[in-house]
Order: C-alpha cells, then structure tokens, then sequence
C-alpha cells in the first residue's frame, strides 16, 4: 500500500502490520507506485515521482530485505512517469516496467545493466499495471487496452477498453493474474469497475464495481474470500477505506467568477497527475489544512 511516509506493509493473511515500511534514515519515496518480491522475500519498490519532470535518481527502484532495511537501489532508464510499475523474472534479475508511455522496458538488477526495449508502440496515451504469466508472456494494462505480449515481447493480443466493459475515458490502470492461469483482472482508475477477462477467448468472466474512488491496484489472492483467511490475525472486523472521492465545495463570494483558475484541491491534483494541467501561476493561494491542502501546496511547488 502507499502512504506518505513510505509503504504499507500487511500480512499475508491482509492483516495491517506498518506504516513506514522502508522509511528509514537516508530513505525519500517519491510516489511510490508498486512493488515485486524475489524468491528471497526481498521487496522491490517502484517509484513514479510526484510529476512529470522527475530524474531518473529521482525515481529509482528500492530493494528492501523484509525487515524494511533498504539493500540497494537502482536508477534505471525511464520514461515520463518513472519506474511506475514493476515485475521480475523468474530468473529474478530482469525487471520489467512501465513508465506512463507506450513502451514496457527491462532492465538486469543482477548486472545493474539496461536492456532493450522489450515492446514499445503500444496502446496511446500510457501504460500501467503488468505481470508476467509463468509461460514467459507478459500482461500489461494500458488506458485504453490491455495487451498480451509473446515473450520475445510481440503483440499477440489485445483486449480493448470498450471490448472489455470499462465506459469511463480515463480507462483502466490496474491489472493482475487470475491463480487458475487462464484469466486475468483490470480495473478502471476512477469508474471503480472491475472485471476478469478470458485470457484466450477475450470475454468477460465476471464484473463488479468497488464503490467511489477507482481502482490504484488489484492483489488476487486465492483464498481471500475465505472468513478463516481474512481474520485468521485475530481481528474482529475489516474496514476498507478508499480516501476521499471528492472534495468538498466552499460557496464562497466571488467562488464562480474564474472558475478557470479556481479549484477543488482533490481535482486539481488529479488533473495535474494526468498531466491536463501542466502550469500554475506564481502565486497560488490554498484554503485548507489537512493532506490534500499540503499536497497541493507541494505539487504547486
């Protein structure tokens, strides 16, 4: 999970266990976006830095051991957006990830060398989530499609957004494996929807909708529906929460007379994120002071 502070860490039964995993002495997160472990129980963390104009040892990949004591870290070749997402071969030294642009690249954290491209001129605008089946294959969700890439990285097939179910424009961003190895899961950012799809046939198996505030990841886990599984760490109840979906509206004199410089803060950064919004003036003026009004004030930086 993703927290200010660093990762959130859980057990495998999704019983909350940290805050701060990683966060220690010498350790900055800058968005951390996801994470693989190796066979070793090792934890490799991608980063897809707060905008755009991020340096590449700015968003580097942290290796941390389970502890959360950081190991190593590795400045890889990157794209707009990062190491955003990240996957690791069976191998367990090619690492695989996207970086919000059409390309899926790799990269040898055993040789701490670049590798060629491994697809790039895939569905426009980005590229998201990506897993490897244990064929040698790779699924990866971009915003307008999900592709299925051979292990040489050719395209051999792809699920669009509109074949798939997903209605909302800013598509689908999350995406997993299915454990019986014919189906895999994607979701939409903000339309909450999600949906597991035939790998080979292309249809959908089921769907359902998560509630307000989209969908930033899919874990699947086989016997997560199991109530023996869910409180076998001694809890009582599960909460889920899923942050606010919207901010809320100050009716303020004057509130409507530039509308065009005048924003909800939530909004705001979700525009600034998705790169519809890519200036501010110099002097920015913020009403708030919680999360979301430090985040902006950071992000108007």
């Amino acid at each position: 999970g993703q927290a200010i502070g660093g990762p959130i860490l859980f057990s495998r039964n999704g019983a909350y266990r940290a805050v701060g995993f990683g966060a220690g002495a010498g350790v900055q997160f800058n968005s951390h976006e996801s994470c693989v472990y190796d066979a070793a129980g090792n934890v490799y963390i991608g980063q897809a830095g707060f905008n755009a104009q991020a340096t590449d040892e700015q968003v580097p990949v942290l290796k941390f051991n389970p502890s959360g004591t950081l190991l190593d870290t590795f400045v890889l070749p990157t794209g707009t957006r990062g190491t955003d997402w990240i996957e690791l071969s069976a191998n367990q030294c090619t690492l695989y990830y996207t970086s919000e642009d059409t390309t899926v690249r790799r990269y040898n954290v055993c040789t701490r060398s670049a590798l060629p491209d491994f697809a790039t001129g895939l569905t426009a605008p980005y590229c998201y989530a990506l897993r490897l089946r244990p064929n040698g294959e790779l699924m990866v969700a971009c915003q307008e499609a999900v592709h299925r890439l051979s292990a040489q990285g050719a395209n051999l097939r792809t699920y669009t957004r509109q074949s798939i179910g997903e209605t909302d424009a800013a598509g689908l961003f999350a995406l997993n494996l299915d454990p019986d190895g014919t189906s895999f899961w994607t979701a939409g950012l903000n339309s909450g929807s999600v949906f597991r799809v035939d790998i080979a046939s292309g249809a959908v198996l089921a769907s359902f909708n998560s509630g307000a505030g989209g969908v930033g990841g899919l874990a699947v886990y086989d016997e997560l529906g199991e109530t023996d599984v869910l409180l076998a760490d001694g809890f009582d109840a599960i909460f889920v929460g899923t942050g606010a979906p919207k901010g809320k509206e100050l009716k303020l004199p004057g509130r409507y007379d530039d509308a065009a410089r005048v924003h909800i803060g939530i909004d705001w950064l979700e525009s600034v994120a998705f790169e519809h919004i890519k200036s501010i003036g110099e002097k920015v003026l913020i009403i708030g002071v919680g999360n979301t009004a430090m985040d902006c004030c950071r992000t108007s930086l």
